[in-house]
Formats: structure tokens, C-alpha cells, sequence
């Protein structure tokens, strides 16, 4: 039974930490989550070194050695786990005040040990089935990734039925599935020799379905009280949820995400509206995903309401154009681009939105016979089609929260992308790019260069002549022409006539900058004029290194688009902000390295905790082998972040990519752990090599292979993913099991090397994280690979001569059958 009780609990544990990221995603920001769920799972490492202080040798901890335990686990386990949920989502906690209420530091601090004690609890079980069993280290392996497998797939399954707070409930309850058999072989144990077999096997039916109706009941009672998720009151739903006369009209829940559709008599949405427009607004619906990227829908019945759309800065573009055009658009959030185009009279709109909830209500909102409104991944689209249009629209306004997307992937704009939009326009067509406008100049310098980058990449010598860049006092727009810009005084007419300022353009010097929307000197301008000369003098790359904030255009390797810093240029960024260093506490590319050193302190604290015992100061653990675990935890997180943050371009949703390559990851690993049974530990050097070998070739060639995967159906490239990343994660399966078995001399070494691998495995979630936003997301897979290259260091002569210690001899126990 032990088996089963290491896939129960690595099942509940892997489904919860999914659970609860959904859970902070709807409730707070995904870097929010981010911060709180890593180091709550060093829950993991803590168990290791409470098993190392209170172990003795390799006597079997109190839970082996009895079948009642086998009942008593599991419903301590679902307390701990309901209890703490339900507490952590009570604390008055709100990130936002952290600097001006310092007590709000003392409710993260619970929340971060309040979430740690479900993990604690489940690796506290793990850890000891590998310290008294090391002979099964790779039959326990195997269980743990299978239900690690299976935990991450079930709530893609279920979470289009449950809530995830109600699926929380349904997690912790898992284990209980040993309590029904435990109790019927109790019973019949019991009862055989005083009443007869029959009575007794009876009796242990009636027992065992008598325990299963009561997990059941018990599930339903629990979920029907457990705390319903709620966005954050930051967040655009609920900030439109606090007037009057606001309502949800629809709720609709996947694990793409929650959304729902929101409706107010007081919704005004029209980025970048000229204060020339003294209309009236048509009746506005919102699509809110997580409470927050809203997709506006407008009442088009009235067509006369529509003009505001003619004053916008999006429908730049379409004063370029002819009439009539044939328009696409790419929407990620916004609304206002359909609206345009209708405003424009398009002959024919394909509209993608890759979340297919939020495609189905926009269809539904728009019966229109000349709109198609799709849903496939937008980058598989583009390079399948062969249509050409005279305009492209990306509608990607980032979350509400400036600075809170900077681990958000959008690989819609990237060079490639872009190109790839300019390469599917017409001779004459335009792309339009529409965003929030910030200072300092950050987000526009950047989509300048990625278009700039774009056009070079087609063979095009001059870009600035195919390029025009209007803003009002918030907006911009992007107009990148696949020729040079043909008529420029209409845009500049358009201008005057809505009073918008030029960015750039051809002919357009700084007078033109900072004539209607005034800031103290036209900053956006100064700044694509310095960078436009520097890619002019062949200078791009010194200007991207000295530059406030890291501007470089975004790739498919590196495709970020949020603000990230130049930690170099820190005090002069503050300064910038009128000092208001508060300002930047909240913000992903902050909050990331802050997690980091947090969860490296943490884990060396933890690490070193073991020798306040003088029982291990003098037997300590041997140093190679816990170096071992810690590279092998680190690498093997380090892969598993690498294939996530790389296949999402080919699935279009990071949260997609998650639930297809994670389930695939640990069964191929379960796989690899059942090959090592019986495996000589000479075989570790070998298998550690090929690894490395592979996991280099996965860094150089997965970006070319997801660019040509794209070019077929998802249903197609999907599957063909998967088998392709099948041999990394077998070969990942090999390293753990085959180092508990053969490095570790006792079942202490083995409790602190399971800390250790904790430890590694936690960093490497924050480490990958770091390491994709500044130097790209092969580079992950890179430094993977020198994780698994530093732990052949660590064996020593250990892997050649066959290990060190044989394994003790441990009697069998009632618990195992």
C-alpha cells in the first residue's frame, strides 16, 4: 500500500498547486500567484528536514508500521488542506498596501506558512516512503510522477464543471481513496477468528462501502462551504462591479480561465477617443477573463452611434486605405477594433480569438454575414492562410495593472510575428498596433524597434518611410506600411482634425510632437529619434544597453512584452518617477528576483537547519550526493519551466501549454524511473550525459521546430509535440531514482537530499522565470543542461564503483501489500 499512498498524495499535491494557481490568478495577478505558490511548495523541502532531525538510521517512520495510520493520514491531510484554504483567503491581505502598513507583511508571512502546510504534509508522507525504502526508489519514482501526471491533468478536465475553490476541496479529499480499503482489511482482521470468515468479509464490505458513502458526504458538505474565489477589488470587473445597476450576466469557466460577461449602464470603453467627440457611446458589454483583460462588445444597432470609431486613433489606418477593405483582426483584449472596422465599411472581417469562450460570445454579440470569428492559435492561422488583407489590427492592451504582465508571453508581438503579418497585406496594406502610452517611453520604443526589426528582416533598407506613430495623451498607434507610407498628408489632416500628436513619421520633425496632448518636452518623440539615428550609425545594441528600461525588440525567444528594468539603471529609473520607488514593488520584473532571493534564503536556512542536531554533526550526510539532488531538482525544474514557456507560442495559451507538456513531462519521467529498476549505478554517468546531450540539441532546435509545427493543424502539431519531448522527459525520469538508491548511505541522508531536491526545485521555478524575461527562454533549457553537467561532478567515484552502502535490511510491514 505504500505505493499507493505516494501516487495518492503526489496526485492531491500536484493538483492542488495547479488549483490554488488558478485560484490567486482569478483572485490577485498571475505574478502575485507567482510569489506565493513558489514558496509555499517549499512546504516540500521543510518535510525532508523534519524527517532528517527526527529519523534513526532507517528505522520506518510510525505511518509504515500500522494500517490504521492508512485512515488517520488521509483525514488529517483534507483538514490541514480545507482549514488552511479556507484561512488564507480570509486574511485581510492586499499587496497594494505593503509599504504604507507594514502589518500587511505579517499576513504574508501567514499566508506563505498557511499554504506551505498541505505541501509540508504530503512531502513529510513521500519523504519518509524514500527513506525507509530506498530498494523501491524507482517504484516509488514511478508513483509519484504518475500521479503528479495525473494531478496536473485532472483540472483541465474539470474545471469547465467545478469552480477551482470547489475543486480545492475535491483534491484534498483524494487520499481519503486508501480509508475504504484500510478499513475493510482492519475489519476483517478483527473479526475473522471470533465470528468466521464469512461474517467477517461481509462485515469488511459493509465497513468499506460505510466509509466511502462517508468521504463522499463529507466531500459535498465541505465543497458546498468552501470560500468563493473573487477578483481582486484592483482589478477592472470589480472596480465596474461597484456601480450601480452592474450585473453578471453569464459565467462560463475553463481552464484557459473565468469569464464572465459583465453588464453596466456606466461601461465607457474607447481607447484613444478624440475629446472632439461630443456624441453619445453605444451600449457597451464586457467579456472579463480573470476579472480583468476585458473585451468590450458594442450594441450595433444604432449604426449612427458607431462615428465615435471615425475619432479614435485606431481607425488611423483605415484613412490610408480604400475603400471597402478586407480587414484581420488579432484580439487579445480591447474590442474597439471590430468597431472600426465596421465604421470603416470592411467588406469582409476574420476576427481570432484564440480563448474560445470569449470567441463564441463575440460571435454570438455580432450575427454579421461578413464576419468570421475564429479561435485557433493566431500564429498557426497566419501561417497556414494564404489570404491577404488590407489591414491587420493586433488588439493586445495588456492587463489593467501596469507592470503586472511582464511574465506574460505575447508572442503576437514579436519580429517574427510582425513579420509575418506584414508578409499576409496586401501591396498597399497596413498593420495597426494600438497601446496603452507610458512613461517613461518604454512599450511604444519597443513596438517601434520589434517593427523596425520586422521590416529589415524583409529585405527592406529604409523602415522609418513605411512607419507612422500617432499618440493622444494615453494611446498610441502604430501604422507599419509592406510599402512606404503613400500618403502622409491625409494622416497628418487626421491629426489636426482630432487633435493627435505625431510620434513619428516621414517628414515630421518635434514640432509636430507635442502640439494637442502636452507633456513638459515630447519625450516619446526625443526617444524613437535618438533610436531611429542609432540604427542609422549601426549603434542599436549600445543604445538598448544604455537606455532606461530594457527596450530590445521582442522575438520568439524572448517574447515579453511588458516593462522590464535595466537593474543597472535602477536609481535613475526611481528618479524618474519623481522618487516614487513605491511604484516599482509591484512590478513582475521586481517582484521576480525578490522571490528568488527570497526562496534562496529560505532554502539555505533550511538546509543548514540540520546541523543544529548533534546527532547529524556527527554522522553528516555525505556532500557530493545532497549537491546531486539539488542540481537534479533544479534542472529538472529548469526543463519542465523550459518546455512549458516554449510550447505556449505553439498551443497560444501559456495555461494550455501547461496542461498538455506537464502531464507529458512527469509520465515520460515515470516511464524513465520504471526503466532504472535493476539499472547498475555505473549506468548514472552515461544516462546524466545523454541528458545533457539532448537537452542542448531541445535549446537549439525547439524554436525551428515549433515554427514549423505551426504551419498544421493543432490537432496535428499537438500530438507530433509531444512525442518529440517524450525522450528529454524519460531520460528526466532516471536521474532521482537511481541517486536515492545508490548514493545515500541512511535514511537521514535520504530525508536531507529530499529537502535538497525541494529546495532546487522551488529556486528553478523563480530562476526560470528570470532567466526567460532577460536572456531568452532557450537559455533556460541551457542552463538546465549545466545543472545535470554539474551533478556528474557531484557522484564522485560513487557511480563507479557501484555505490557505497548496500541496502539495510528491512522487514516487511502490515502496511505494505
Amino acid at each position: 500500500m505504500i505505493v499507493s499512498t505516494v501516487f495518492l498524495f503526489s496526485l492531491s499535491a500536484l493538483m492542488l498547486e495547479v488549483l490554488l494557481t488558478r485560484c490567486f490568478a482569478i483572485s490577485q495577478w498571475y505574478h502575485l500567484a507567482f510569489m506565493v505558490i513558489s514558496l509555499a511548495l517549499l512546504g516540500f523541502a521543510a518535510s525532508g528536514i523534519l524527517l532528517s532531525l527526527t529519523r534513526n538510521g532507517d528505522r520506518q517512520p510510525w505511518w509504515l508500521q500500522s494500517r490504521s495510520s492508512a485512515i488517520t493520514l488521509p483525514v488529517v491531510y483534507a483538514l490541514f488542506t480545507l482549514v488552511t484554504f479556507q484561512i488564507t483567503f480570509e486574511l485581510p491581505l492586499d499587496y497594494f498596501r505593503m509599504i504604507i502598513e507594514p502589518w500587511q507583511w505579517r499576513f504574508l508571512a501567514a499566508a506563505y506558512l498557511l499554504l506551505a502546510t498541505p505541501f509540508f504534509f504530503a512531502g513529510w508522507v513521500i519523504g519518509a516512503a524514500y527513506a525507509a525504502h530506498p530498494e523501491k526508489a524507482a517504484m516509488l519514482y514511478l508513483a509519484g510522477m504518475s500521479g503528479s501526471a495525473v494531478g496536473a491533468l485532472l483540472p483541465a478536465i474539470f474545471l469547465s464543471l467545478w469552480p477551482p475553490e470547489q475543486l480545492v476541496g475535491v483534491s484534498a479529499l483524494i487520499p481519503a481513496a486508501l480509508m475504504p480499503p484500510a478499513a475493510a482489511c482492519w475489519t476483517h482482521q478483527h473479526l475473522i477468528q471470533r465470528y468466521g470468515n464469512i461474517v467477517a468479509r461481509c462485515a469488511a464490505i459493509m465497513a468499506g462501502v460505510g466509509v466511502a458513502l462517508l468521504i463522499v458526504s463529507t466531500g459535498y458538505v465541505a465543497g458546498s462551504h468552501i470560500k468563493t474565489i473573487k477578483p481582486s477589488v484592483y482589478k477592472a470587473q470589480s472596480q465596474l462591479m461597484q456601480l450601480p445597476h452592474s450585473r453578471i450576466a453569464a459565467t462560463r469557466a475553463t481552464l484557459r480561465g473565468l469569464c464572465q460577461m459583465v453588464q453596466s449602464p456606466f461601461l465607457r470603453q474607447a481607447p484613444g477617443l478624440s475629446l472632439h467627440y461630443q456624441g453619445r457611446l453605444p451600449t457597451q458589454t464586457a467579456l472579463f477573463l480573470d476579472g480583468d483583460n476585458p473585451v468590450v462588445l458594442y450594441d450595433i444597432k444604432n449604426r449612427d452611434r458607431l462615428a465615435f470609431a471615425r475619432l479614435s486613433l485606431l481607425y488611423a489606418g483605415y484613412e490610408l486605405l480604400s475603400a471597402s477593405p478586407r480587414v484581420l483582426i488579432l484580439q487579445q483584449n480591447g474590442g474597439s477594433g471590430l468597431i472600426c472596422a465596421l465604421a470603416a465599411g470592411a467588406r469582409q472581417i476574420t476576427l481570432i480569438d484564440e480563448n474560445p469562450l470569449r470567441a463564441a460570445m463575440v460571435a454570438n454579440h455580432y450575427p454579421l454575414d461578413h464576419l468570421r470569428v475564429i479561435d485557433p492559435p493566431a500564429r498557426h492561422y497566419l501561417a497556414q492562410t494564404h489570404q491577404r488583407y488590407d489591414l491587420i489590427q493586433i488588439d493586445s492592451w495588456g492587463a489593467s495593472l501596469l507592470g503586472s504582465a511582464a511574465l506574460f508571453q505575447t508572442p503576437l508581438l514579436t519580429i517574427e510575428a510582425l513579420r509575418s503579418c506584414l508578409q499576409h497585406l496586401t501591396d498597399s496594406g497596413l498593420l495597426v498596433l494600438a497601446r496603452r502610452l507610458l512613461l517613461p517611453p518604454s512599450d511604444s520604443l519597443r513596438m517601434w524597434a520589434t517593427a523596425y526589426e520586422a521590416l529589415l528582416r524583409m529585405g527592406i533598407t529604409n523602415p522609418s518611410r513605411h512607419m507612422a506613430m500617432l499618440r493622444s495623451f494615453d494611446t498610441y498607434v502604430l501604422l507599419v506600411g509592406r510599402s512606404a507610407l503613400a500618403n502622409p498628408a491625409a494622416l497628418d489632416a487626421f491629426a489636426q482634425r482630432c487633435s493627435f500628436d505625431w510620434v513619428h513619421g516621414p517628414g515630421r520633425g518635434v514640432a509636430d510632437s507635442n502640439r494637442f496632448n502636452r507633456f513638459e518636452e515630447p519625450f516619446h518623440s526625443k526617444a524613437v529619434d535618438a533610436l531611429q539615428e542609432a540604427y542609422r550609425q549601426d549603434r542599436q545594441d549600445h543604445f538598448f544597453a544604455q537606455y532606461l528600461l530594457d527596450v530590445r525588440p521582442a522575438t520568439d525567444a524572448r517574447p515579453f512584452a511588458g516593462r522590464i528594468i535595466h537593474w543597472r539603471r535602477l536609481t535613475d529609473l526611481i528618479h524618474s518617477t519623481g522618487n516614487r520607488y513605491y511604484s516599482l514593488f509591484l512590478s513582475t520584473e521586481v517582484v521576480v528576483p525578490v522571490v528568488l532571493l527570497q526562496a534562496v534564503g529560505v532554502s539555505l536556512i533550511l538546509l543548514l537547519l540540520p546541523l543544529t542536531s548533534a546527532n547529524v554533526r556527527r554522522h553528516p550526510p555525505p556532500l557530493g550526493p545532497v549537491l546531486y539532488f539539488l542540481l537534479i531538482g533544479l534542472g529538472y525544474i529548469l526543463s519542465e519551466m523550459f518546455f512549458i514557456q516554449a510550447f505556449a507560442r505553439l498551443f497560444g495559451d501559456e495555461i494550455v501549454s501547461l496542461a498538455v507538456m506537464l502531464p507529458t513531462l512527469l509520465a515520460a519521467s515515470a516511464f524513465g524511473a520504471r526503466l532504472t529498476r535493476g539499472a547498475h549505478p555505473a549506468a548514472m554517468r552515461i544516462l546524466l550525459g545523454l541528458l545533457i546531450a539532448a537537452l542542448s540539441v531541445t535549446a537549439v532546435s525547439t524554436g525551428a521546430m515549433i515554427t514549423y509545427l505551426e504551419g498544421y493543424p493543432v490537432t496535428l502539431s499537438g500530438p507530433v509535440s509531444l512525442l518529440l519531448i517524450l525522450p528529454v522527459g524519460i531520460l528526466l525520469g532516471t536521474a532521482f531514482p537511481m541517486g536515492m538508491g545508490h548514493l545515500l548511505p541512511d535514511g537521514r541522508a535520504r530525508a536531507i537530499a529530499w529537502a535538497a531536491n525541494g529546495c532546487g526545485s522551488v529556486t528553478g521555478a523563480v530562476l526560470a522565470a528570470q532567466v526567460a524575461m532577460v536572456s531568452g527562454i532557450p537559455m533556460v533549457a541551457g542552463l538546465a543542461a549545466l545543472c545535470y553537467f554539474g551533478a556528474i561532478f557531484c557522484l564522485g567515484r560513487r557511480a563507479r564503483n557501484g555505490g557505497t552502502h548496500r541496502f539495510p535490511a528491512i522487514s516487511r510491514s502490515s502496511f505494505e501489500s
